[in-house]
């Protein structure tokens, strides 16, 4: 009988090819071109050529057409390279800006850049490429990114079952509509019920959540079923349960492991039947091992467990989530009523607050006239965000040498003729940002028939 050897094994075929395959891709927020607005298209592994009528060459290229007049033939390519996209000015007339910096030549950019070209402004994802069954775009998880995809699966697979749910974020990131979509897709038809933790006194915690008999402790004149039987048949969310405190732990755990719970000063349990979801933005792994909290509770919670990432995570969702948050007004969506200055600006700011600050911001900008522009946005979020702009490289400009921002509506008036018109060139030469340009276009009464005036003396 022959012994097996590396040379007479069998031989078994290979993996293959993974079975979700990364691409990037590119999110149109806003576009002169009412075709993109809102459309994500995904880029081919040869270089898209953006512009307003991109001619095919003797290179292999993926063409994309926008009607923008603002855009040059060949405005913007667009390559691919692993996990970064390679973006290179093609010599447009207006330029090329990634993050609000211009793009001189070529540079790479790292997933959730945000670029502006003409009148489009654009977010590039590297998509994983996982498309979970549940993909029904949701209140709590609008939008068309992974973040999105994979935050609605968690959802709903949290949902299928009656076992715990913990969901996890920063303040403001809409956790409770998580937690209510999780009520919705389960089917449950008793109450949803919040239990807000850090708002109950420890000495009253336990009678509001279990209830009390009637004479159970002085001023209980009448019996309570507590909040845990109020949600039977139901959802409870306890918010903030990273602030619960200990002694209160080992309770809550009891109740999770035997679905029964007896009242303060009671002599008999009540079953129940409750799906228990459970909010913070702490780190309750951080707080087990700073004996802050137990870990046999956060096992039990972590049955499932879905991650809301905050918002600067997703800023190819930004209309979305404001669509979501605030609906437009009259209109099909929040794209139609700003300006191409105002979305870019958006999606470039952090949203520190996440939610809460893009309600408030969109009040603000829902009273302004339709568009609204950068004048209409909060001084802070326009200062936050222009501070962390790298400003392009400073040029001389063509003809009489200004370098400078113009003191004047004539020497701006100046600076565009010396540049034929050529908004991009114009904020290099004098280092400045371009969406100041468009401020000083509108405060110094430059009309478009101006613009088209100098562009046609190239």
């Amino acid at each position: 009988m022959c012994a097996t050897t590396t040379q007479t094994a069998p031989r078994f075929a290979s993996a293959g090819p993974p079975l979700h395959t990364p691409r990037w891709r590119l999110h149109f927020l806003t576009a002169l071109d009412p075709r993109l607005v809102g459309v994500a298209t995904t880029l081919p592994p040869m270089t898209t050529v953006v512009g307003r009528e991109p001619a095919p060459d003797a290179t292999p290229r993926h063409l994309l057409a926008v009607a923008d007049a603002t855009l040059s033939r060949s405005h913007v390519g667009l390559l691919p390279a692993g996990d970064v996209l390679d973006v290179t000015d093609l010599g447009s007339r207006n330029g090329t800006w990634v993050d609000g910096a211009p793009v001189t030549g070529k540079t790479s950019v790292e997933s959730g850049a945000v670029l502006r070209f003409g009148g489009c402004v654009c977010v590039a994802e590297l998509d994983p490429g996982v498309h979970p069954a549940f993909d029904k775009a949701t209140r709590a998880a609008p939008g068309t990114t992974a973040a999105a995809r994979s935050m609605r699966a968690g959802l709903a697979a949290a949902a299928k079952d009656s076992r715990p749910v913990l969901i996890t974020g920063e303040t403001g990131v809409g956790k409770e509509a998580a937690a209510a979509e999780v009520h919705a897709l389960s089917g449950r038809h008793g109450k949803l019920v919040y239990v807000n933790v850090t708002a109950i006194p420890e000495a009253l915690f336990e009678s509001e959540l279990f209830g009390h008999v009637r004479g159970a402790f002085s001023g209980a004149v009448e019996a309570r079923p507590g909040r845990i039987r109020e949600a039977d048949g139901g959802t409870l969310v306890l918010d903030e349960i990273g602030d619960l405190p200990l002694a209160l732990q080992v309770k809550l755990l009891r109740v999770l492991e035997s679905t029964v719970i007896r009242p303060v000063g009671g002599h008999m349990d009540h079953g129940v039947d409750v799906k228990f979801v459970a909010t913070t933005n702490a780190d309750l792994g951080a707080r087990v091992g700073l004996g802050q909290f137990r870990q046999d509770l956060l096992a039990r919670l972590r049955a499932h467990e879905v991650v809301v990432p905050p918002l600067r995570q997703r800023r190819a969702d930004l209309m979305a989530l404001c669509q979501a948050a605030l609906p437009a007004p009259a209109a099909p969506s929040w794209a139609s009523r700003w300006s191409p200055d105002v979305v870019e600006l958006l999606a470039r700011h952090d949203w520190p607050d996440n939610m809460r600050e893009v309600v408030r911001v969109m009040y603000g900008l829902s009273a302004t006239q339709v568009p609204a522009t950068i004048a209409a946005l909060p001084l802070y979020l326009t200062e936050s965000v222009d501070a962390r702009t790298t400003p392009g490289p400073q040029s001389s400009a063509a003809g009489d040498g200004v370098t400078r921002p113009p003191d004047s509506a004539a020497e701006f008036r100046q600076l565009l003729a010396a540049h034929r018109g050529n908004l991009g060139a114009a904020a290099r030469a004098i280092g400045r940002d371009r969406k100041q340009i468009y401020r000083w276009i509108e405060s110094f009464g430059v009309s478009q028939e101006e613009l088209a005036a100098w562009r046609a003396q190239e």
